[in-house]
């Protein structure tokens, strides 16, 4: 992961598309402060190696509904009338 601080003169953006087409992750600071980040659109996972985006069916079999989910609440029987 490379820096570069906005102060400075930056590296023309060539230099930079260049950088990160090799796969480097380049990160620009304002005042030491993190403002942006620049990454590959082909680099999928982040750096817990989770998958930045979900995927379609990725919560099959994770989520259940109670077989009386849409029942009227207890509290809200005399407002159903």
């Amino acid at each position: 992961m490379k820096t570069y601080a906005l102060e400075a003169p930056p590296p023309p953006l060539a230099a930079l598309v260049e950088e990160v087409k090799q796969g480097e992750e380049i990160i620009l600071t304002d005042h030491a402060q993190p403002v942006a980040r620049i990454v590959s659109p082909a680099r999928t996972q982040t750096e817990n190696g989770n998958h930045t985006r979900p995927h379609f069916g990725c919560l099959a079999g994770k989520i259940h509904l109670a077989l009386d989910f849409d029942e009227p609440l207890e509290d809200f029987k005399d407002y159903m009338r």
